[in-house]
């Protein structure tokens, strides 16, 4: 009974603090701030100021990157400005799903941002963007298929290197789009004038930073100029006259650019 006694008189003394202990603790309670920062208590004059930041990314890039933010730029039907932390961060989150769409535009898959909240000096926020780049893909093939073509598609681009593309091209998003807008092109001026694209497909291997192109597209029935008709009922321009100024020659496959 006395030990038990003695052992809790011990246990006691060990978890009252002491006199320089009790000093410390009262000078901490004395500059604590009264009313702490919260991420979700509105704050009555939140500024900050945004920033992107990385290593090697181009000029021309960082600017894409830049454009791409919201928080912080006066848009149209805009939302308000953030008037708590938590608001704050989750503004910068969504921006950095933006930056992300830049860097993928841009061929590089295997980036990412990284955002980070930071408090200034004078009680303002900084919003970094950290942007890591990673390795760019390449375009390894770029096929073009006809699936309303099943006896073959003579004369037709089979791949991009019929389109201008060289070897060992990034795989952004502006160059796919302008091989696509290039061999529809090519269609409708040869004959096809009702081609569309009916797919495209961009698989990218992201632990070999090459991508794969395909693009379906429908041609359509392959169409030649017939016969050309003057229709000027009443009036003074023969239509043998016509004719003879027109440069379409009847039999000839369509070419929409002899419109």
């Amino acid at each position: 009974m006395l030990a038990g006694l003695a052992g809790l008189a011990a246990l006691t003394m060990a978890a009252a603090p002491g006199p320089a202990r009790a000093a410390e603790a009262a000078a901490e309670s004395a500059t604590a701030p009264s009313t702490p920062r919260s991420w979700d208590r509105p704050q009555t004059a939140l500024r900050f100021t945004t920033r992107v930041t990385g290593r090697r990314i181009p000029d021309e890039m960082r600017e894409m990157l830049e454009d791409a933010r919201q928080l912080g730029v006066d848009l149209p039907d805009a939302p308000p400005p953030p008037t708590t932390l938590a608001q704050l961060r989750r503004r910068a989150q969504d921006d950095s799903r933006r930056l992300v769409e830049v860097l993928r535009s841009e061929a590089y898959y295997n980036g990412r941002v990284e955002v980070s909240v930071r408090e200034a000096a004078g009680g303002g926020f900084e919003v970094i963007y950290h942007v890591v780049t990673g390795q760019r893909a390449m375009i390894r093939s770029f096929a073009i298929v006809y699936p309303d073509l099943p006896d073959g598609a003579d004369g037709l681009p089979q791949d991009g290197a019929a389109l201008g593309l060289q070897p060992e091209r990034a795989a952004r998003a502006q160059r796919i789009i302008d091989l696509t807008s290039a061999a529809v092109r090519h269609l409708t001026d040869h004959g096809y004038p009702d081609a569309k694209l009916a797919n495209r497909r961009v698989v990218v291997d992201l632990s070999s930073h090459q991508a794969d192109v395909t693009l379906d597209i429908e041609a359509g029935p392959k169409m030649i100029f017939g016969p050309v008709l003057v229709r000027n009922e009443g009036g003074r321009t023969k239509a043998d006259y016509v004719r003879a100024l027109s440069k379409i020659e009847p039999g000839a496959v369509y070419d929409r650019s002899a419109v």
